[in-house]
């Protein structure tokens, strides 16, 4: 199968060897790019804070160590070096907690074949779940 006349392999082999993978905005928040970057433990960069906001159940509190937001305004009027910013400013402890936190939640981003009790299928069930709960202890659901 091919992507944009390209290998799917190549894509992935390419998100897998790059510490951060560019992720624009497109027709939705929440494009299958940025599942494939985390999946991949590839650093994603959006260029707004709406970028990667609908997969809330798959984020989780680790969200703000496994991704970096660049300023979209600066960037659009040329203020920002994206090389220097994300190469040269970035403190190195910094880029070892965002690869590490990819490393230990990209499962979650991820549909296993096998029984995972992290990966995304099991996340958004329980998730589902919990949400469910929620609503039912605050009278918004009545059980079936």
């Amino acid at each position: 199968q091919t992507l944009n006349g390209k290998s799917k392999s190549t894509y992935i082999e390419k998100k897998l060897n790059t510490t951060f993978c560019l992720e624009p905005g497109g027709d939705t928040p929440d494009r299958k790019s940025i599942s494939d970057s985390i999946a991949s433990g590839c650093i994603p960069v959006f260029f707004n804070n709406v970028t990667g906001t609908g997969w809330g159940l798959f984020w989780g509190e680790w969200k703000a160590q496994a991704h970096v937001v660049v300023p979209r305004e600066e960037w659009i009027r040329q203020e920002i070096d994206l090389y220097t910013l994300l190469h040269t400013t970035m403190p190195p402890d910094l880029l070892r907690i965002m690869q590490q936190t990819l490393r230990t939640y990209a499962r979650q981003f991820q549909y296993s074949i096998d029984e995972d009790s992290n990966d995304g299928i099991r996340v958004l069930l329980e998730g589902m779940k919990r949400h469910s709960q929620e609503r039912m202890t605050d009278g918004k659901c009545n059980p079936v």
